[in-house]
């Protein structure tokens, strides 16, 4: 990845203690993240999740399996997916209402 690019775990390798440390961070299957940015030296680096930023080592992240998104996947600002009708409820009709509230005057 460079940065600036999106990506969604697809998942995490490996077991023990590193698998659960990664899986306690927040990188869990279908998550988007964010690679933000790299250290000079190249490790580690910066990715975004969940709303925050996050750094990890380079032998911590190669557990990691991510795929790449595509330039129509909602997480790189591409087209979101469509939205869902809205159903508006019938009107009550005004014989109802002067049924209920028609009582004695």
């Amino acid at each position: 990845m460079k940065c600036g690019d999106t990506a969604k775990v697809v998942c995490i390798e490996g077991e023990g203690q590193l698998r659960k440390r990664i899986l306690d961070l927040g990188l869990t299957c279908g998550v988007e993240v964010k690679l933000i940015r790299i250290a000079p030296l190249g490790d580690p680096v910066e990715i975004e999740l969940r709303g925050y930023r996050l750094t990890v080592r380079k032998s911590e992240a190669s557990i990691v399996v991510l795929e790449a998104c595509s330039p129509s996947c909602s997480c790189d600002g591409g087209e979101a997916p469509a939205e869902e009708p809205v159903v508006e409820e019938p009107a009550v009709q005004n014989a109802e209402a002067e049924t209920v509230s028609g009582g004695a005057e």
